[in-house]
């Protein structure tokens, strides 16, 4: 499963600039969804898989909040990593913060994957 889900966050990450959707940290996925398809973050979570849920991040919403460096500055970097649980559920509360769910996914993962991408934005002309 984290090969799949690797495979599908390298997708959108290479991809980064003009696709708002990636996975957001946390929520419950399930184990046979192999990839996410485009605007899978927006707060509607519209076009997430049956099943799947997202989780609130640090901008106090349940979306993906994107890569947004300053114009200009060099590239940064962002770590997406994939988790194996051994849960089917996160046992989170519904407004759970990015900090508990981080903790919960963390406290029953079984593996995890991850990939480093770079992603700047130029300084306008």
């Amino acid at each position: 499963m984290a090969e799949a889900w690797g495979q599908a966050l390298d997708k959108q990450a290479n991809d980064i600039e003009t696709k708002s959707a990636a996975m957001n940290a946390g929520g419950d996925k399930p184990a046979d969804v192999t990839e996410l398809p485009g605007n899978a973050g927006t707060p509607d979570s519209s076009t997430l898989p049956k099943g799947a849920t997202q989780s609130r991040i640090d901008y106090g919403v349940k979306a993906w909040g994107g890569v947004c460096p300053p114009q200009g500055d060099k590239p940064h970097r962002y770590i997406f990593t994939v988790h194996a649980l051994k849960i089917d559920k996160l046992d989170v509360p519904a407004d759970a913060t990015a900090a508990l769910t981080g903790f919960m996914i963390n406290a029953n993962s079984l593996a995890k994957a991850s990939f480093t991408a770079k992603y700047g934005r130029k300084k306008p002309k």
